[in-house]
C-alpha cells in the first residue's frame, strides 16, 4: 500500500531543496533531541494514516517534506539558532518565516495531490 504508485520526478526533485534546508537547520537546533522526538511521532502518525487510507508515500511526499520543514522552522523560531549556524543564510528570523510559508505551500500541494488520488 505505501509503495504503490509511480515515482513522480517533479515531486522528488522539488522536495530535495526543502528537505536539505530542514536537515541543515535541524542539526544546529539547541534541543535537537526533543525536536527529533516530535518529528518522529508526527511522521509515524502520517505514515500510519497513509497506510490506513491506502495512499502511496509518493503521493504524500510534498506534505511530508512540508511538515518536516514547518516543524523545523517553528522549532528554530522558538528556540533560536546558534550564531555559528550555516542556516538561516541571512541570520534573520524573516528567512525562517519565509521558509515556514514555503513549507505551508508544500503541505497544501500534498493535500491537493492526495485529493486528486482519492
Amino acid at each position: 500500500m505505501l509503495t504503490n504508485g509511480t515515482i513522480d520526478p517533479w515531486k522528488a526533485g522539488a522536495s530535495i531543496f526543502p528537505l536539505l534546508y530542514g536537515v541543515l537547520l535541524f542539526m544546529k537546533l539547541p534541543n535537537a533531541g526533543l525536536m527529533l522526538t516530535i518529528l518522529v511521532v508526527v511522521l509515524v502518525a502520517i505514515v500510519w494514516y497513509a497506510a490506513n487510507q491506502g495512499l502511496s508515500i509518493w503521493t504524500l511526499l510534498p506534505a511530508i517534506v512540508g511538515i518536516f520543514l514547518l516543524l523545523t522552522c517553528v522549532g528554530a523560531l522558538y528556540e533560536g539558532v546558534s550564531p555559528t549556524s550555516l542556516l538561516p543564510l541571512s541570520h534573520t528570523s524573516i528567512e525562517l518565516w519565509i521558509m515556514a510559508l514555503l513549507a505551508l505551500g508544500y503541505v497544501g500541494w500534498g493535500a491537493y495531490a492526495t485529493r486528486q488520488v482519492l
